[in-house]
């Protein structure tokens, strides 16, 4: 049997903690005690952010690809909500052609974010 190198947390366990994280906005906390009280899987705050921090820079040339891509494209459709980011209010934009959908959150809300 061949062993490899993976960590704690493997590839389909970190895509959905980043995604809790990052697209459901759920504190670390939060992150914490569902995978204790749900999957028991006890995990702390700071291997969660080891985790997320892991997945983000996996995805950081991809995301640099579509920022590179976006001021090209002929048309843009775009939609925006707003959330809370640290206490703070915050929009977020989706920025999205007929192939790509980067997001953005910023505290801006015109056409100087793109």
């Amino acid at each position: 049997m061949k062993m490899r190198r993976a960590g704690l947390v493997g590839p389909r366990l970190s895509a959905w903690i980043a995604y809790q994280k990052g697209a459901c906005h759920m504190t670390y906390r939060v992150i914490e005690t569902f995978l204790a009280d749900v999957l028991h899987l006890p995990l702390s705050t700071g291997q969660l952010a080891k985790v997320v921090r892991k997945a983000s820079a996996a995805l950081e040339s991809s995301y640099e690809q579509l920022q590179a891509a976006l001021p090209g494209q002929p048309v843009l459709n775009v939609d925006e909500t707003g959330h809370p980011e640290n206490g703070e209010p915050c929009r977020e934009c989706i920025y999205a052609p007929h192939s790509l959908s980067p997001a953005a959150a910023t505290k801006l809300r015109n056409s100087g974010v793109v």
